[in-house]
């Protein structure tokens, strides 16, 4: 059997260029590149907890309080009393922090378009797929949750662009097949 290829040096690659790009990008506006995607999550759909955004972002829950506390002080975000639940805060972004918004999603969907250079609607559609099993394939070894499926492009599970509340393409079944 021929050695299959080392995907996860190049999605490793992707992933270090794509967070050089919007490290880059985003130095003008005084926010980190690990910042984007947590206040396009706070943004979109209701506000979400620090226990919501640290579930959803697989990420611990002081860093996920310093990447807050750090939205908090430039004044992209404020947080609130739950008015159902006293102990519970809610994250909600400022006018400033959704002015952020489509500045973050410009930035995210001309970065797409530049990985997508050269690469053919055909293409696209395979390696989306493709994409998607590996890392549904990763997160159940990994024994971790994907949702939200939809990520920084649109808001998570709410009626992204092409994906539906369980995060399978539309006109696509959970294996990428064709409906």
């Amino acid at each position: 059997m021929p050695m299959r290829p080392d995907v996860a040096r190049w999605i490793g690659l992707i992933h270090h260029c794509t967070r050089k790009y919007m490290s880059d990008a985003l130095a003008p506006h005084g926010m980190p590149a690990w910042a984007g995607p947590m206040l396009m999550r706070i943004i979109h759909g209701d506000p979400p907890s620090q226990d919501d955004l640290t579930r959803e972002s697989h990420k611990d829950k002081s860093h996920v309080s310093r990447i807050l506390a750090q939205l908090e002080e430039q004044g992209l975000v404020t947080r609130e009393a739950d008015p159902n639940d006293s102990r519970v805060k809610r994250v909600l972004p400022t006018a400033q922090g959704r002015a952020m918004g489509p500045i973050i999603i410009g930035l995210l969907r001309a970065w797409n378009e530049a990985l997508l250079d050269g690469i053919d609607d055909e293409e696209c559609a395979i390696a989306e797929g493709v994409l998607q099993r590996m890392a549904e394939n990763a997160a159940r070894r990994a024994g971790m949750d994907l949702r939200p499926a939809c990520g920084p492009l649109g808001p998570p599970n709410q009626g992204c662009e092409g994906s539906t509340e369980g995060g399978a393409r539309q006109g696509r079944d959970r294996d990428g097949r064709s409906e």
